[in-house]
């Protein structure tokens, strides 16, 4: 455990980062906000704030669950040692991005 830690620092932290944002500023936000838009930039679907605010960063959480277990499930894992710290690099940015998306 401590060594994960000590490896997924950043990422942990890049998970964790909109959590605190959204306790700070849980009452700024509408009751509903938007979740998809279209082609002109408009919101054309709304869901209610517990549900919509969540959805990103939960799904961060998600993808930090399946990205650790990729390495695991693969039929090639004899391999895995010899790109782990560009396997690492691609997991910070997959996180980074889906935290700046939020």
């Amino acid at each position: 455990m401590k060594k994960l830690i000590l490896r997924d620092w950043l990422i942990l932290i890049i998970i964790i980062a909109p959590f605190p944002f959204l306790g700070f500023t849980w009452d700024m936000f509408p009751e509903e906000v938007p979740v998809h838009f279209n082609l002109h930039g408009t919101p054309d679907r709304y869901e209610h704030k517990s549900i919509g605010l969540f959805i990103l960063p939960v799904l961060n959480l998600i993808m930090y669950v399946f990205l650790r277990v990729v390495p695991t499930i693969d039929p090639r894992s004899k391999n895995f040692p010899f790109f782990e710290g560009r396997y690492l690099v691609i997991r910070v940015i997959t996180h980074a991005l889906l935290t700046f998306v939020f």
